[in-house]
């Protein structure tokens, strides 16, 4: 495990196989977000949780970066939705 921090402000904390994100780690952004969780290949890759910038937060499964598969949205506001997410999109559960 290792710490990488970037020109942008961006800081990685976690894992790294051959260079590359890989495993479990968390990535924290200077807009407000971060996420911790699965790695793979460099990219947000697995199970994990997504804190936006704007407050809402995402736990569940991601696929190169996308919400994909079974997961949950608490929006900043106190709504929540689960269901199962498409290429970032919630395609079920309540409220669609």
């Amino acid at each position: 495990a290792g710490v990488a921090k970037y020109s942008d402000g961006t800081v990685y904390q976690g894992a790294f196989v051959a260079g590359k994100r890989e495993g479990q780690g968390t990535i924290t952004m200077p807009d407000g977000f971060t996420y911790t969780g699965e790695w793979t290949a460099g990219e947000i890759d697995g199970m994990g949780v997504a804190t936006y910038a704007n407050g809402d937060v995402y736990e569940g499964t991601f696929v190169r970066g996308k919400r994909q598969g079974e997961g949950t949205i608490r929006y900043a506001s106190g709504e929540e939705k689960s269901g199962t997410w498409q290429e970032g999109v919630l395609t079920d559960g309540s409220g669609n």
